[in-house]
């Protein structure tokens, strides 16, 4: 089950997703990559190692702000909409990586260039906690159920290719400009021409892109949570986050970025000193471009097999491999051997394709509902790439620092921490392939328990069906079938039927919503037939009916009204339609009904000399029909004469405390004795939702 959307649109939106998300990574580690640099720029000082460690805290704490800027956008993307969220965050990664690339240097400012960087790389750490949750979210509520895997697999490349572009902009521009102009100036090259790129996706996908069919439905159907993140972690939800931050993303955390980061340091000059840093970034980039078709690779393969043997082969295996890799690093570096250390490194990513694919992005958005699916998916995945993986290189120079042996730091924390960490999920781990993420908006979700009726069955039986029910409509089966309501019985009545006439004569014919398809169906057929209800099936056996006022959750958008300002500045009056139809009481009941069947309305005041006396309401005529109606009565005899009213100058809060109190859904609105309106809830749910 899904809703049908255009390979066309499904491949621009996983363009401008892709391209988003991939500058937003490239913004992102370009410092990474220009640590080194950095530290002589913004942290000088005569102990080397104390001046990475300088530069390398700047580096992690973008990563620890990651899953506050999760918590940030997630509310975003839960409230008002993924695309706004992806946009609003890759707008602060732009202002985020200029600024690194313009701010002066601490020989220019002093203490307070470090203090920018520092603020600075929180910025990026904010806008990629966000931003990159948005994305995978955004394209994944766009693509076909059975290739989640495939299309956000591609997504998953980004941030390998962006930290393989970067890699390649690093040796570019070192190349054109020579090692001294480059460290003296040229690195701010690589922030400005990534910051530029930004702004131009950023335009084109406000331009030209809408939200995701997933979140316009759950905003139609009025089911957007204002707190999703309290959701996320309340004992229903919490076990998930904990088992995808912990068991799954935390555990391939470390595995990631040693294998597109710690690696370059590891036999750069920090470190071993087998190649200088441009080399290494070389090596990494073109060894990660080689390895970049594994990532949607696994990805379909995790649609065909499941992403549960997927994800642990990615954390296992790599980190099992890790001993052998580094073993093997260190006898060919000291040779120079630049081809077997591009094999290691390759070797390596092939690995983070395995792990890191569309298995990964699959497993998290399968994982929660939608109306928190942002906020669950943004801070698992940076509580474990931000947090424990977003460590690595400071955890591990810290246990270089202390053990003086960078191949055993290396492994303490690449193979030993993820095995354990991934222990949770290989023993208690779900396996969420199969999972339907429009099962929560399927037709029969929305549907309740209604009277059902042969074809064939009177009027008067239907009615009286519907009385004792306190139903507002009926299905009738048979060969030809129909919803029969209180509108069909006000324009039998106008017809001149008898009582003992077929009901579905007057009924709505509309087709049966199979159960298991999207409620969108739902919304094209009352559209399309200008009905207020529609049969929900399960075959050829009625199962419920879907009313239009459920379904857009009126009473949920009423109450709503007591928590929105806005409720009190509107006065009833604002929100009443301008045109007021009334009766006089000794207007018959069938001239009440032909105006109610005539104009499409269930609710009449009833005025005389100028005032209020009473209301007849549809369930007023449905209650009559049950005793034998009799058309030629005034409605004098049968008004409800003490009607629910509100005053001109209250506001819509006053009117929806009444509706909900007295459990109605039209009030007349009163100027003394004199009626000048009639509001009902679809006004008010109009007016402040």
């Amino acid at each position: 089950m899904s809703v049908q959307v255009s390979f066309r649109q499904v491949a621009g939106v996983a363009a401008v997703a892709w391209s988003g998300a991939f500058l937003e990574w490239v913004d992102f580690y370009t410092y990474a990559l220009l640590a080194g640099t950095v530290a002589k720029v913004y942290f000088p000082s005569k102990d080397p190692i104390a001046s990475l460690l300088a530069s390398f805290a700047a580096l992690a704490i973008g990563f620890l702000f990651r899953p506050l800027g999760a918590i940030l956008f997630g509310k975003i993307g839960d409230q008002f909409g993924r695309k706004v969220a992806f946009i609003t965050a890759m707008s602060l990664m732009l202002a985020g990586t200029l600024g690194i690339g313009l701010l002066p240097g601490y020989a220019e400012i002093g203490v307070l260039a470090s203090v920018g960087v520092f603020l600075l790389r929180i910025v990026q750490g904010l806008a990629l906690g966000g931003g990159y949750g948005a994305a995978i979210t955004y394209l994944g509520e766009f693509v076909p159920e059975h290739r989640r895997g495939l299309f956000t697999g591609f997504l998953f490349t980004t941030p390998a290719a962006g930290m393989a572009t970067v890699g390649a902009l690093i040796w570019l521009f070192s190349t054109m400009l020579g090692k001294q102009a480059y460290e003296a100036w040229g690195w701010r090259l690589n922030f400005i021409v990534a910051g530029i790129a930004v702004f131009v996706v950023v335009l084109v996908m406000h331009l030209f892109y809408k939200e995701t069919p997933v979140f316009s439905m759950l905003k139609a159907v009025r089911r957007v949570t204002s707190a999703p993140i309290r959701e996320v972690f309340s004992a229903r939800y919490l076990p998930l986050m904990l088992l995808a931050w912990i068991g799954v993303v935390g555990a391939h955390g470390p595995i990631w970025y040693t294998n597109q980061l710690f690696n370059t340091y590891y036999i750069g000059p920090n470190f071993r000193n087998y190649v200088d840093a441009a080399t290494a970034s070389a090596l990494l980039s073109t060894a990660t471009y080689a390895a970049l078709w594994t990532y949607p690779l696994f990805g379909y393969l995790s649609d065909k097999i499941g992403r549960k043997p997927i994800l642990l082969l990615g954390i296992y295996g790599n980190a099992l491999w890790f001993p052998i890799a580094f073993w093997l690093i260190d006898q060919v570096g000291p040779q120079k051997d630049l081809t077997a250390m591009w094999l290691l490194f390759w070797s390596m990513t092939l690995f983070n394709g395995i792990g890191y694919s569309g298995a990964m992005s699959a497993f998290l958005l399968e994982l929660f509902p939608a109306r928190i699916r942002l906020s669950a998916v943004s801070l698992a995945y940076n509580l474990g790439y931000g947090i424990t993986g977003g460590l690595t290189p400071f955890v591990i120079t810290w246990l270089y620092s202390a053990t003086k042996n960078i191949y055993i730091s290396t492994l303490m924390y690449s193979t030993v921490v993820p095995m354990v960490m991934a222990l949770w999920y290989l023993l208690r781990g779900p396996e969420t392939l199969g999972t339907r993420i429009w099962a929560e908006f399927a037709a029969e979700k929305f549907a309740k328990k209604t009277v059902t009726l042969p074809a064939t069955a009177p009027i008067r039986e239907v009615v009286s069906a519907l009385a004792s029910t306190g139903s507002k409509y009926a299905v009738l089966v048979g060969s030809v079938a129909g919803i029969f309501g209180t509108r069909c019985l006000i324009r039998a009545l106008s017809a001149g039927a008898k009582m003992e006439e077929p009901a579905v004569n007057y009924a709505v014919k509309v087709p049966c919503i199979q159960a298991d398809h999207p409620v969108t169906e739902v919304f094209v057929a009352l559209e399309q037939y200008n009905v207020r209800a529609v049969p929900i099936c399960k075959g050829s056996e009625v199962v419920g009916i879907v009313e239009a006022r459920e379904l857009i959750n009126e009473a949920l958008g009423l109450k709503s009204a007591f928590k929105k300002k806005v409720a009190l500045r509107f006065s009833v009056a604002d929100a009443a339609p301008r045109e007021l139809m009334t009766i006089s009481p000794e207007t018959t009941l069938k001239e009440a009904v032909d105006l109610m069947a005539k104009n499409n309305i269930g609710f009449l005041p009833i005025v005389s000399g100028g005032k209020l006396v009473g209301v007849l309401s549809e369930s007023d005529v449905l209650k009559l029909a049950t005793r034998g109606i009799d058309l030629s009565a005034p409605v004098a005899t049968v008004m409800n004469s003490k009607p629910i009213t509100i005053g001109k100058d209250a506001t819509l809060r006053d009117a929806t405390e009444l509706m909900v109190k007295h459990n109605i859904r039209h009030l007349p609105v009163v100027d003394g004795d004199k009626v000048v309106a009639v509001v009902s809830v679809k006004d008010v749910v109009r007016v402040i939702g």
